[in-house]
């Protein structure tokens, strides 16, 4: 069947600009039984065909239409019916999952500028810390570097962290009492420093040290690579707590994790790669490509390829208006290759 075809059974209700059309009668998105208090939700979500509205007769004949199209693709590759029928069934809940996708998107970017907000105050903090340290007496600062060097840096995570931190509190709260103590104190324990509420930044803190709190807050991927480096770094133990504090801001800084300005990835990628492990899953993964129309050329013209065409199907199935472009396979593809490469052996 005709791109064209394909087309004329679109559903007439487009996607907003976000890309996601939602109901005002109550469903976050048109054609999903989802409501939409569950958007706060959206990322722990994983939707299936069952989620389909299909109510409208319109609706239950386009992914009628759409099994049988896809069934034409498998059937031209010799797959037997019933792995052709699984194979389906797996891409069109792939497919009602996907419509999901931009919202996910739209909160993922949310957490990521709130987390970089917590990963900027937990930068002032060290920093901060690292400073009132230094301004320490001698005996003070050589409890402190016992303390770093006696922690199993080997093993650095998120509660090796908060024991170093609770840690150097022990330390400052048995230390003579100076300006510099309280206030490395305070940029350990504060949570609310910064903040333009009076009264809550008079609230006695119950919970862990605010500082700790911070450091569970910032992007988990730079939380990981921090840590990932700490726990590789032979030289960490020999470090003093504020040469150590300071190797930390300078991590924190090197592994931030940046929010682009530019063109985000397409929202369709991780799609194509869940249509491309269900294929590679019942052992078709080597038809997994692109197609090219030789007749129109010596290098031959771009045409859509039977996996690009079975994607889209069933994105049109459940109401979607996008396909699946040439880069996005070629990215597929590339993935693939990469983690099928056998690591090499190192010579006894």
């Amino acid at each position: 069947m005709s791109r064209q075809a394909d087309r004329h059974r679109l559903p007439a209700n487009p996607p907003d600009q976000k890309g996601v059309a939602e109901d005002p009668d109550g469903r976050l998105v048109l054609n999903l039984r989802v409501s939409k208090r569950m958007k706060p939700f959206v990322n722990r979500m994983r939707l299936r065909l069952k989620d389909l509205q299909l109510t409208d007769p319109d609706a239950a004949a386009r992914l009628d239409q759409a099994r049988e199209d896809m069934w034409s693709i498998l059937k031209k590759k010799k797959i037997p019916r019933n792995i052709a029928n699984q194979i389906i069934a797996e891409t069109l809940d792939a497919a009602v999952n996907h419509s999901l996708e931009s919202l996910r998107r739209t909160q993922n970017l949310k957490h990521l500028a709130q987390a970089n907000s917590n990963l900027n105050r937990l930068i002032k903090h060290v920093e901060g810390l690292a400073q009132m340290v230094a301004k320490l007496p001698r005996s003070t600062k050589d409890e402190l570097n016992k303390v770093t060097t006696g922690l199993n840096w080997r093993q650095f995570d998120t509660e090796i962290f908060a024991e170093f931190m609770h840690a150097i509190l022990d330390v400052l709260s048995n230390a003579s009492a100076s300006r510099f103590a309280a206030e490395a104190r305070s940029l350990i324990v504060e949570s609310l420093r910064s903040s333009s509420d009076r009264v809550a930044t008079k609230i006695n803190r119950a919970g862990p040290p605010a500082i700790v709190e911070l450091w569970d807050t910032i992007p988990a991927a730079t939380r990981t690579q921090v840590e990932s480096n700490l726990r590789a770094s032979a030289s960490v133990k020999k470090r003093s707590a504020t040469g150590f504090l300071k190797h930390l801001v300078v991590l924190l800084n090197q592994h931030r994790e940046k929010i682009g300005r530019g063109r985000h990835l397409a929202i369709e990628s991780r799609y194509v790669q869940a249509v491309a492990a269900i294929w590679r899953c019942h052992g078709f993964g080597s038809q997994v490509g692109l197609a090219f129309d030789y007749l129109k050329g010596d290098k031959g013209k771009n045409v859509e390829s039977r996996f690009q065409r079975f994607g889209r199907l069933a994105l049109a199935a459940v109401g979607g208006l996008s396909g699946v472009s040439r880069w996005q396979v070629k990215k597929v593809k590339l993935r693939g290759k990469m983690s099928n490469k056998k690591p090499k052996r190192l010579k006894a």
